[in-house]
C-alpha cells in the first residue's frame, strides 16, 4: 500500500490484487477461529471420555477383586496331599499283609511224596487252623502301633470250609485301635476286606500344605480314624473317615502372589474358629495303583477365609490405587486444561489482532480511499489533447 509507483494504473491493479489476498487471509482467519472453537469442543468431549474410561477401568478392577474365588477342592488337595499319600500307603500295606499272611492253596502245602501212592477220600479240608494267636505292629495315621489278636479259619483248602479266614487285632496299651479283616479264597477270585476303627488317637504337631503356596501349622490334637476297604480281585474300593479335634491352626507362610504376610495375618485372625476338621477319602483303582478322591471341610473353610482376606487386600489396594490414579489424572488434566486454555486464548487473540490488521489493510488498499499522486503538467496537457470531443 505504501510502495506506490508513478503509474496509477499499475498501482490500481496491485491494490485490487492486495484486496483479493486480504479477503483470502480474512477467510483463512475466520476458518482458523472456527477450527479453534471446534477443537475446544472436541477437547472437552475427549476429556469427558477419558474421565468415563477411568471410571470404567476402576469398576472393572473392583469387580475383579469381588470376583476372586478360591477353589476349595484345590486347596484341600494342596493342604492334605501328604496326609492322603500316607493314608493310602498304610491301606495298601495292611491289605498286602493280609494277602501275604494267608497261605496260597494253589502253591503251598504240596510236599513231594517219597514213596507209596495216593488214596483219594471225599473232599474235606486237609488242614484248618481254627484260631492262631498273633502279635505284631503296624502304622495307623502315621504312628507305629503294636497289636495283639487272632486269625481264624486259615485252611490249606479254603474252598472246602464254610467261612473265610478272618483277622481281629487290638492295639496294645492305651491305644484304642481295632483292626478286623477277611481273606476269602473260597471262590474263583480273591476277596479281601479290612476295617480299622480308632475312636481316639493322640497326634503330634504337623504342617499342612507347602511353603510355595500356603503353609499351615497344626498343634497337637486328637484323631478319630475309620477305614473300610475291599479288594475284589485287584479292584480296590472303600472309604476313609478322619476327624481331627482339640487343635489350633495358624498360617506359617503364604506366597507373595496370594498376599504374603498380610494375608497370613488376616487369615490367622479368623482361624481361632477352627478347632476340628474332617477328611473323607473315597478309594478306587487297584492295589498297585490306588486312587483316592479327597473331601474335607477344612478346604472349604480355609478357602472362605483366604478368599475374604485376599479380596479385602485387593479391595484396599483398589481403593489406594484408584485414589492415586485419580490424583494423577486430575494433575495431568489440570496441566492439559491450563495449557490448552492458554494456547487457545493466545491463538484467538492473535487471530483477532490479525483480523483487525487485515481489515485495516483492506481499507488502505481500497482505491476509493487512496490519495492518487498529482499528475505533472505535461501529462495533464497530453491527456487534455487526447480527450475525445
Amino acid at each position: 500500500v505504501s510502495d506506490r509507483s508513478d503509474n496509477p494504473l499499475r498501482d490500481l491493479q496491485r491494490f485490487r490484487s492486495a484486496i483479493v489476498q486480504a479477503q483470502q487471509l480474512m477467510n483463512d482467519f475466520h476458518r482458523a477461529q472456527k477450527e479453534v472453537h471446534q477443537l475446544t469442543s472436541r477437547f472437552r468431549e475427549d476429556r469427558q471420555a477419558l474421565l468415563q474410561a477411568n471410571q470404567r477401568d476402576k469398576q472393572r478392577i473392583a469387580d475383579a477383586a469381588d470376583g476372586v474365588d478360591i477353589d476349595s477342592e484345590d486347596l484341600t488337595r494342596m493342604l492334605l496331599a501328604d496326609q492322603q499319600a500316607e493314608t493310602i500307603q498304610e491301606i495298601t500295606s495292611w491289605l498286602t499283609w493280609f494277602r501275604d499272611a494267608v497261605p496260597n492253596p494253589e502253591e503251598d502245602f504240596h510236599p513231594e511224596r517219597a514213596r507209596g501212592f495216593d488214596v483219594v477220600f471225599r473232599d474235606q479240608p486237609g488242614l484248618v487252623f481254627k484260631q492262631v494267636e498273633l502279635e505284631g505292629e503296624g502304622k495307623i495315621a502315621g504312628q507305629t502301633i503294636r497289636f495283639t489278636g487272632t486269625a481264624n479259619n486259615i485252611s490249606t483248602t479254603p474252598r472246602l470250609i464254610d467261612q473265610p479266614a478272618t483277622f481281629n487285632l487290638q492295639g496294645r496299651g492305651k491305644t484304642q485301635v481295632a483292626v478286623s479283616g477277611t481273606v476269602d479264597r473260597r471262590g474263583a477270585r480273591k476277596i479281601d476286606t479290612i476295617h480299622i476303627v480308632c475312636p481316639r488317637l493322640s497326634v503330634p504337631a504337623r504342617q499342612l500344605g507347602d511353603a510355595e503356596t500356603l503353609l499351615v501349622d497344626v498343634t497337637p490334637g486328637k484323631m478319630a480314624f475309620e477305614l473300610e476297604a475291599r479288594l475284589f480281585g485287584d479292584q480296590l474300593t472303600g472309604s476313609v473317615n478322619v476327624r481331627q479335634s482339640d487343635l489350633r491352626m495358624s498360617v506359617a507362610s503364604a506366597s507373595k502372589a496370594a498376599g504374603g504376610e498380610a494375608l497370613a495375618r488376616s487369615v490367622n485372625e479368623q482361624l481361632d474358629s477352627i478347632q476340628e476338621f474332617e477328611v473323607l477319602m473315597d478309594l478306587a483303582g487297584t492295589l498297585q495303583k490306588p486312587q483316592a478322591n479327597l473331601h474335607s471341610d477344612i478346604g472349604q473353610r480355609l478357602a472362605t477365609m483366604v478368599g475374604n482376606s485376599f479380596r479385602g487386600a485387593l479391595q484396599q489396594g483398589v481403593v489406594t490405587q484408584s485414589r492415586e490414579l485419580d490424583a494423577l489424572l486430575q494433575r495431568q488434566l489440570g496441566s492439559v486444561d491450563q495449557m490448552f486454555s492458554i494456547n487457545s486464548r493466545e491463538i484467538l487473540s492473535l487471530l483477532a489482532n490479525e483480523v483487525s490488521l487485515v481489515a485495516e489493510l483492506q481499507e488502505l488498499a481500497n482505491p476509493g480511499s487512496l490519495p492518487l499522486p498529482k499528475f505533472r503538467e505535461s501529462e495533464a496537457a497530453f491527456l487534455k489533447r487526447k480527450r475525445p470531443s
